[in-house]
């Protein structure tokens, strides 16, 4: 096992709960990239989507990662676009195994119904937006990860467990 516990998935997923709740179980700092950059912006990534660009979110969301992948001992957690630059994916597996997180579609855009605004899928009709993004996405989650956890019915605390069940047995 290396140092750090990556988190990647589609939205929805479950990557900022289940990365707070290692975090709290293991005593580990939590990164969570969409976080750090609102911190280090001032702008939320949907602001920045809004007022910027997705191009100007996805630099600084290479300069963060950057930065995170040098942590030792951290809980990290990626946007579900984290994954469209492979040099981000690159740098976090030199210190840390990937978990991808999933969850069926339909579970998904149940969840994502229920949350508030999220500007790369409120151009249009968001279902069809998710499953455009699904599709373009799951090709890319596979073969970043070292480890898939299947989230769907399952509580966050349920999907720690099987994390912390796979570090427990390296």
């Amino acid at each position: 096992m290396k140092d750090n516990i990556v988190l990647i998935g589609f939205i929805s997923t479950g990557k900022s709960a289940v990365g707070k709740m290692l975090g709290e179980r293991l005593g580990r700092k939590v990164i969570d990239i969409d976080s750090l950059i609102h911190e280090h912006t001032g702008k939320s990534p949907g602001e920045i989507f809004a007022e910027d660009g997705e191009i100007a979110f996805r630099e600084l969301e290479l300069e963060h990662i950057k930065w995170a992948s040098l942590n030792r001992n951290a809980i990290i957690s990626l946007g579900g676009g984290a994954v469209l630059n492979r040099i981000n994916i690159d740098r976090l597996k030199e210190n840390g195994t990937v978990f991808l997180l999933t969850a069926s579609i339909e579970d998904i855009i149940d969840r994502t119904i229920r949350q508030g605004s999220r500007p790369i899928l409120d151009r249009g009709k968001r279902e069809d937006n998710l499953r455009r993004l699904w599709e373009e996405r799951s090709a890319l989650w596979g073969p970043a990860a070292d480890v898939t956890v299947d989230t769907s019915g399952k509580s966050v605390e349920e999907v720690a467990d099987e994390i912390l069940a796979y570090i427990e047995s390296e």
